[in-house]
């Protein structure tokens, strides 16, 4: 049985367009400690929450009706519109290409997420967000750079 890393207890905000993938991935936050977790299935309804909710991590798809991601992002990243320029964003999406790899890089993107992907994939990838910043048992401060590169 695959047992999950347990991960600080983090605001979450999870956008895709999916019920069944954001069921999905909220199954395995939580699996991983993760408890407080919102869902969007649009990018409208993404900025929406973002008003009402204050997350340390932001686990989005690139491809999101009404806003998708590059649009999205460059909202969230903006220093005029935003409170969350320093919030780490995961991206999900099923085409890594290397344009969005490009575009999700140029926007300062911590990780990129080829779906479908496992548990231990997406446990792995949040391990490397959080843990190389804060001694064991510490939560990290709010948008900590993970020092890696982008990965699928």
């Amino acid at each position: 049985m695959l047992k999950p890393l347990q991960l600080p207890n983090v605001p979450v905000l999870l956008a895709d367009e999916s019920a069944f993938v954001r069921r999905t991935v909220r199954a395995m936050l939580i699996q991983s400690g993760i408890r407080q977790v919102v869902e969007s299935a649009d990018g409208g309804d993404l900025l929406i929450k973002l008003g009402q909710f204050r997350p340390e991590l932001i686990v989005m798809d690139w491809d999101l009706p009404v806003l998708d991601g590059p649009d999205l992002i460059d909202m969230i990243r903006s220093p005029d519109t935003g409170a969350f320029g320093r919030t780490p964003i995961v991206l999900m999406t099923s085409r890594p290409t290397p344009r969005l790899m490009e575009q999700a890089a140029a926007r300062g993107i911590l990780m990129v997420l080829r779906k479908p992907f496992s548990p231990k994939v997406l446990w792995q990838r949040l391990a490397a967000v959080f843990e190389p910043h804060s001694p064991p048992g510490a939560t990290p401060a709010p948008g900590a750079p993970a020092g890696g590169a982008l990965a699928v």
